[in-house]
């Protein structure tokens, strides 16, 4: 079981065309908590984003399947938390490296926009194809 916080590789952005995706980082640091994790993309897949721990980290698969493997829904003070109910689970220098690499401030509000902003963009196109509009 392994627990810390990931940083998404700066190359691995470059590649993101989808207008959802705004706005634009080079790099995104997101609270990651694996025990499990995707190693292998499903059919037409494109890689968006990955980290050295975690290759994919980030995919799509046309315009509307997309993925993030990091946890834009913990904050720093809940994965603590967490962090201290598993500790158990860690050897010493892991536990206190997964709580060390908490000390700063994630990308978590963009994670979630750029999450809002696929729901709505997709709603919308679905509306306007349901009801024949154009936009």
């Amino acid at each position: 079981f392994s627990v810390f916080v990931s940083y998404i590789s700066k190359n691995s952005f470059r590649k993101i065309e989808h207008p959802w995706f705004s706005p634009r980082i080079d790099t995104v640091k997101a609270v990651a908590s694996h025990q499990d994790q995707v190693i292998e993309m499903p059919p037409k897949a494109k890689l968006l984003a990955g980290s050295s721990f975690c290759p994919i980290g980030m995919f799509a698969v046309g315009e509307h399947i997309w993925t993030i493997q990091t946890h834009p829904e913990f904050t720093t003070e809940f994965a603590k938390d967490l962090y201290s109910l598993r500790s158990h689970r860690f050897a010493d220098n892991e536990y206190k490296y997964a709580v060390e690499s908490l000390n700063f401030q994630t990308d978590a509000g963009i994670v979630s926009h750029w999450i809002a902003s696929f729901l709505l963009y997709h709603r919308k196109n679905q509306y306007c194809q349901t009801e024949k509009l154009h936009v």
